[in-house]
């Protein structure tokens, strides 16, 4: 049996895209925190709201994809079928 894939959406892509854009921005943000927020509280402040919201984005994708799958019976990204030798 031969498999084809075939890519009903870019779903499964932009999922991708925006988790490492998603992972990055609160590596980057984290790392901000910890070592460039000593010195000032307001500033400190304003990066862990930067970082609440960075999350709860991530949440609500997160949320949005799930439900996606669901809805479409876990076929988000591609559809795979299955064609006999010719």
């Amino acid at each position: 049996m031969q498999a084809i894939i075939l890519w009903e959406d870019n779903n499964m892509i932009f999922g991708h895209i925006a988790l490492g854009i998603y992972s990055l921005s609160l590596t980057i943000g984290i790392y901000i925190l910890f070592h460039l927020s000593e010195k000032d509280a307001l500033f400190e402040k304003v990066i862990t709201w930067i970082l609440v919201g960075i999350e709860v984005t991530g949440i609500i994708c997160v949320l949005y994809h799930l439900g996606n799958m669901y809805i479409t019976d876990n076929a988000t990204a591609l559809s795979i079928i299955s064609q006999p030798p010719q």
